[in-house]
């Protein structure tokens, strides 16, 4: 899933949220990427995690374009009909229901990044070894220089300003003491670590743009990061390598030097007969690209965290850095078809691309195979369908670009993707199978505020657990050595609310053998989820006295006809009034509040309200609570 805490945007998974937040309580400021009713995305905030342990079945929902997720038997699961969003539970789903994913992400530019505090923060190096080059000479700011390091210069037997001047460079360990008084902007320095010749400049801010982001992405697909201790000293060198193609990917080598020549960073390049390799020698470099998050090579690659902050042009043009690097488009013979296809040994680096993919609104299809060339299974992302090639444009170098814009103004027609399909509000996908089967094992589970949903694996949609997991969070506590005496008193309050209900009802009116009307079944609104809904209890007590139930609900009435399929049910909440004695409101419906005339069909018009949710007016004997 995606998070927010207040330092940073970050691909995390639920054990991980658990584990880095959660354990030591720490959830103020932190949000989860989470889908509205209405189609839009948004961070909101996680109010609960909970993990505790699970005995039973699990279910793993699969659905077309390879995307799948694992949850409890009973977890609600967010899906699509006619245009509105339904809740049901993970057993109750069928292939054909549509689950809704992920097709934006809000943005929060990142705009630059400040080399200095990356290495200043790193162990790998000590400031005093670490040099800052001007762009201009110091020699002409030198009165202002000795004036305002005089405290520094000091502490040494040498003239340190001196040699500061002579060299053009100030140590990381004076500047950043002194930076205050400085005032020498970060954005107008270099930074390096060797000295003596052939050093490697890196700017101490970076611009984060559109060329930033493409280059990350070739790093992703063809880079690599190398130790060479082959060197003078004890400090280890750090080598960046990228290798492409040497006939194929000239362009490709020709961008990224374009780049590296305009940000001043020295470089080198070989061509052999397998690949032609640029390499950067710096540590600096290689620090900042692992601290991006980036990985090493090839089995650590992963999308950086701050790519999903950007907008979309930054996001796209990671893409086509990855997608020019190691893509295949496969142009079949047997048709005009264009097929796209990346492959990777990173899990973490496809996921990360499927959550930039579903963010600028294309749905990739996932699948995992063997590979040849490593014990790791490999993981591919495929892009087929016309409309999404067609959102692609622009990724790929203008040759290639061509020679597909050819091949799709070719198609005869054009033909929905029959993997997903985009309606005016959600984007969804199909479930095509769903496994179940028993296991011991631990489940996480969070609460989000307003929408009750996240984004999950494969940019798929999920509703969080209902709140039936105050179980769970009473379990965690008591674990935690905590005794959560309130929670406890609040589950004991709400579960003695539906015979309080019945009790209000007996006192008006005897439902012996008389029809009473209950609207609401589900759960909360919103949903067809009857797991802990008040209906049930207040179902079981009216049957017990020998009432005559008949229940209405805008989408739980086949959930509850499981149930109970002996009692009555309804079409509407008016059809269910008609000629009741009683009626007991158990889900705040929005429909229910709509109610008035349709009171007056009752025999004796009492009305229990245990959500407050009907208005009172003469002519109605009305008792209010709320659970």
């Amino acid at each position: 899933m995606l998070i927010q805490d207040e330092s940073e945007t970050k691909l995390i998974t639920l054990a991980g949220l658990f584990d880095r937040y959660a354990a030591d309580g720490s959830l103020d400021d932190l949000s989860v990427l989470s889908y509205a009713e209405d189609g839009s995305l948004s961070f909101k905030p996680v109010t609960a995690a909970t993990r505790r342990p699970y005995d039973g079945k699990l279910h793993t929902v699969q659905t077309r374009m390879g995307k799948e997720l694992t949850v409890t038997h009973d977890h609600p699961m967010l899906t699509v009909t006619d245009g509105e969003t339904v809740i049901r539970e993970a057993q109750s789903l069928s292939p054909g229901d549509r689950i809704p994913v992920q097709t934006e992400i809000p943005t929060d530019a990142v705009g630059s990044f400040d080399i200095i505090d990356v290495v200043a923060s790193s162990p790998s190096f000590e400031n005093e070894s670490v040099y800052l080059k001007p762009e201009f000479e110091l020699e002409s700011i030198s009165q202002s220089l000795r004036s305002k390091l005089s405290e520094y210069n000091e502490r040494f037997s040498y003239d340190r300003v001196y040699e500061f001047k002579r060299n053009n460079y100030i140590t990381l360990d004076a500047f950043l003491e002194f930076e205050a008084s400085l005032s020498i902007e970060r954005s107008a320095l270099r930074i390096y670590t060797t000295v003596g010749g052939e050093q490697t400049y890196v700017p101490a801010v970076l611009d984060v743009d559109e060329e930033f982001w493409r280059f990350i992405g070739y790093y992703l697909s063809e880079g690599h990061i190398g130790d060479d201790s082959s060197g003078h000293g004890s400090t280890t060198r750090k080598r960046v390598f990228l290798s492409f193609h040497p006939s194929e990917q000239e362009a490709c080598v020709a961008d990224v030097e374009s780049y590296l020549e305009d940000l001043g960073i020295r470089y080198r390049t070989r061509t052999g007969t397998t690949a032609t390799q640029i390499e950067v020698s710096s540590r600096v470099l290689a620090e900042f690209l692992d601290w991006l998050g980036c990985g090493i090579g090839s089995y650590s690659a992963a999308v950086p965290d701050a790519v999903y902050r950007e907008p979309e042009r930054n996001r796209r043009a990671l893409l086509s850095g990855l997608f020019r690097g190691d893509g295949h488009i496969e142009y079949t013979s047997h048709s005009n078809a264009v097929v796209y296809d990346y492959g990777s040994v990173s899990e973490e680096l496809i996921q990360g691309m499927q959550f930039v993919l579903h963010s600028c609104g294309i749905v990739p299809s996932y699948n995992t195979s063997p590979s040849e060339k490593s014990t790791q299974p490999a993981h591919f992302l495929r892009i087929s369908s016309k409309q999404q090639l067609a959102a692609l444009a622009g990724m790929f170098l203008p040759e290639e670009q061509d020679r597909i814009n050819e091949r799709l103004d070719s198609y005869d027609r054009d033909i929905r993707p029959t993997g997903h399909a985009r309606g005016e509000t959600h984007t969804t996908v199909p479930v095509q199978d769903i496994c179940a089967g028993d296991t011991t094992t631990e489940v996480y589970s969070i609460e989000v505020a307003d929408n009750h949903t996240f984004v999950t694996t494969d940019g798929l949609v999920v509703h969080n657990c209902f709140p039936k997991d105050t179980a769970a969070i009473r379990h965690a506590a008591r674990e935690a050595g905590y005794e959560p005496a309130m929670l406890d008193a609040t589950v004991a309050v709400n579960n003695e609310q539906p015979r309080r209900l019945l009790s209000l009802l007996d006192e008006h009116v005897d439902v012996t053998d008389r029809r009473v009307a209950v609207l609401g079944l589900s759960f909360k609104p919103g949903t067809d989820d009857i797991r802990n809904s008040q209906a049930i209890p207040v179902i079981e007590g009216l049957r017990e006295h020998g009432a005559d139930v008949v229940a209405y609900d805008p989408v739980a009435t086949g959930e509850m006809r499981e149930r109970f399929p002996e009692i009555g049910y309804a079409d509407s909440a008016a059809a269910a009034l008609e000629g009741a004695h009683g009626a007991a409101v158990v889900t705040g419906w929005d429909e229910f509040a709509a109610l008035d005339d349709e009171f007056d069909a009752m025999v004796t018009p009492v009305v229990v309200d245990g959500r407050n949710v009907i208005t009172r007016r003469t002519g109605i004997t009305y008792e209010g609570l709320t659970w």
